[in-house]
Protein backbone atom coordinates (compact mmCIF):
# COMPACT_ATOMS: atom_id res chain seq x y z
CA UNK A 1 0.00 0.00 0.00
CA UNK A 2 1.61 3.26 -1.13
CA UNK A 3 -0.26 6.70 -1.48
CA UNK A 4 1.80 9.85 -2.35
CA UNK A 5 0.84 12.18 -0.28
CA UNK A 6 3.32 15.26 -1.54
CA UNK A 7 0.06 16.86 -3.74
CA UNK A 8 -2.13 17.02 -0.30
CA UNK A 9 -2.22 20.60 1.14
CA UNK A 10 -0.71 20.57 4.39
CA UNK A 11 -0.97 22.87 7.74
CA UNK A 12 1.64 23.19 10.12
CA UNK A 13 1.27 23.49 14.01
CA UNK A 14 2.97 24.83 16.71
CA UNK A 15 1.41 23.20 20.30
CA UNK A 16 1.56 23.96 23.58
CA UNK A 17 1.83 27.83 23.06
CA UNK A 18 0.27 28.84 26.51
CA UNK A 19 2.45 31.30 28.88
CA UNK A 20 4.29 32.00 25.67
CA UNK A 21 5.10 35.00 24.89
CA UNK A 22 3.44 36.28 21.31
CA UNK A 23 7.22 37.45 20.16
CA UNK A 24 8.65 34.20 20.83
CA UNK A 25 5.57 32.30 18.87
CA UNK A 26 6.06 34.51 15.89
CA UNK A 27 9.52 34.20 15.70
CA UNK A 28 8.46 30.52 15.98
CA UNK A 29 6.06 30.84 12.81
CA UNK A 30 8.53 32.92 11.23
CA UNK A 31 11.49 30.14 11.25
CA UNK A 32 9.06 27.08 10.18
CA UNK A 33 7.97 29.21 7.14
CA UNK A 34 11.24 29.23 5.82
CA UNK A 35 11.51 25.40 5.30
CA UNK A 36 8.17 24.24 4.59
CA UNK A 37 6.57 24.76 1.27
CA UNK A 38 5.17 29.00 0.65
CA UNK A 39 1.90 26.89 0.09
CA UNK A 40 2.00 25.40 3.79
CA UNK A 41 -0.15 27.28 6.33
CA UNK A 42 1.76 27.58 9.73
CA UNK A 43 -0.07 28.10 12.45
CA UNK A 44 0.15 28.26 16.76
CA UNK A 45 -2.38 26.73 19.28
CA UNK A 46 -3.09 25.56 22.33
CA UNK A 47 -5.30 22.85 22.90
CA UNK A 48 -5.15 23.38 26.88
CA UNK A 49 -6.52 27.14 26.79
CA UNK A 50 -8.15 26.58 23.37
CA UNK A 51 -6.24 29.31 21.93
CA UNK A 52 -6.92 29.48 17.95
CA UNK A 53 -8.18 26.46 17.84
CA UNK A 54 -10.95 26.78 16.23
CA UNK A 55 -9.39 29.06 13.79
CA UNK A 56 -7.77 26.14 12.69
CA UNK A 57 -10.19 23.51 12.66
CA UNK A 58 -12.12 26.25 10.02
CA UNK A 59 -8.64 26.99 8.05
CA UNK A 60 -8.72 22.70 7.86
CA UNK A 61 -12.55 22.73 6.92
CA UNK A 62 -11.34 25.32 4.22
CA UNK A 63 -8.40 22.77 2.90
CA UNK A 64 -10.63 19.80 3.02
CA UNK A 65 -13.57 21.24 0.87
CA UNK A 66 -10.58 22.46 -1.88
CA UNK A 67 -9.01 19.09 -1.92
CA UNK A 68 -11.22 16.99 -3.74
CA UNK A 69 -9.42 13.53 -4.78
CA UNK A 70 -10.28 12.09 -8.36
CA UNK A 71 -13.26 9.84 -7.92
CA UNK A 72 -12.46 6.12 -8.39
CA UNK A 73 -14.75 3.78 -10.31
CA UNK A 74 -15.53 0.74 -8.22
CA UNK A 75 -16.43 -2.68 -10.03
CA UNK A 76 -19.07 -4.38 -8.36
CA UNK A 77 -17.68 -6.87 -5.53
CA UNK A 78 -14.77 -4.70 -5.83
CA UNK A 79 -13.39 -3.65 -2.21
CA UNK A 80 -12.21 0.06 -2.96
CA UNK A 81 -8.82 0.62 -1.11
Amino acid sequence: YRVDLSSVPEIVAITKIEGLDKDIVEHQITELRTVVPAETLVVAISSKSGEHVKELLYDLAKLVDQYVPEEVEVEENEIPI
